[in-house]
């Protein structure tokens, strides 16, 4: 098995995972949130979004969160924007990098983003001519990569024809999502393979849902392709907030879990897992949450090695 000596984790938690709860958390707790995370050593956060807050109302502070945010060296705080409004919106906000979106479902991008997916291309052409412009960087996300509810396994080829598409506008990376989380690792890899030896140059991530309990072996996966980013969400929280709720435990990845697994591995990642297993519990109860991650409930091992010297 050959890994990589280092990979980013992109803290997602305060964009997907906060969109995806009924309560409306204050711009307060949302600072409060991102710093708590900051200091566990995370350095790259998908800090909002710039939809209308008429869509997605747990995100109407974006400009307003963006102006009070700490701006540590090395820092970079990312944004979702689904079309010219929105870019120029987190253009004026001082984001540091776009998030465009499409999706590889013609029904998810209906449904999702109200519009068809060649819609959504086009919409994404404007993202990327307001970042370029602005000189940001461009970071466009496949959603529903691997399955969608409604059209089942999604081919290859209908991935690689849309990367093919994006890469013409010259992203700085791309991300691809298993939105559902009903992806294996078999899967991941044989795309992330896929992508790699097509565009061998392009930084990829990949964002993580745990549907099916596989998220952690299909990071792995990815991480034997040498993939340059892993999304994952504090407490394990998010999930598409038009997807069909399939199960229980339809969010993201948990941080913590994650850390923790490329610890083991010796995988850089520049953030301490014990460090962020008390990070999460934090920020579960900063914001009321159930902290889902195995690590957090569990314990770290120096927790659970503590606890037997004093059941002793």
């Amino acid at each position: 098995m050959v890994l990589p000596a280092a990979v980013t984790v992109v803290e997602v938690g305060p964009r997907d995972g906060l969109q995806s709860l009924s309560h409306i958390y204050e711009t307060d707790e949302k600072v409060a949130m991102i710093e708590r995370i900051l200091a566990t050593g995370v350095r790259e956060i998908e800090a909002t979004s710039f939809v209308h807050p008429r869509v997605v109302p747990q995100l109407a502070d974006a400009g307003t969160l963006l102006e009070r945010l700490p701006r540590p060296a090395g820092v970079r705080y990312r944004g979702l924007v689904p079309n010219r409004q929105g870019a120029e919106r987190a253009a004026a906000a001082g984001i540091d990098s776009m998030l465009g979106l499409i999706s590889a479902s013609e029904t998810y991008s209906i449904r999702n983003q109200n519009m068809t997916v060649e819609q959504a291309l086009a919409a994404l052409e404007e993202v990327a001519e307001v970042a370029r412009d602005a000189g940001i960087p461009l970071l466009p996300v496949v959603s529903m990569t691997f399955f969608s509810p409604w059209e089942g396994f999604i081919p290859s080829e209908r991935v690689m024809e849309l990367l093919t598409r994006v890469m013409a506008l010259d992203p700085a990376g791309v991300g691809v999502a298993t939105t559902m989380g009903m992806a294996g690792p078999g899967r991941v890899g044989r795309l992330c393979r896929e992508i790699r030896q097509e565009w061998p140059d392009l930084p990829l991530g990949i964002h993580l849902h745990n549907t099916n309990g596989m998220a952690l072996a299909c990071a792995l996966s990815a991480l034997e392709t040498g993939i340059s980013w892993l999304d994952a969400s504090v407490c394990g929280i998010g999930g598409g907030i038009v997807s069909p709720r399939i199960s229980a435990h339809a969010g993201n990845v948990a941080t913590e879990d994650l850390v923790t697994m490329l610890g083991d591995l010796g995988v850089d990642c520049g953030i301490d897992a014990e460090e962020s297993v008390r990070g999460a519990r934090d920020v579960a109860d900063l914001l009321g949450l159930e902290d889902t991650g195995f690590t957090a409930r569990a314990g770290t091992p120096s927790e659970v090695v503590a606890r037997s010297a004093g059941a002793t």
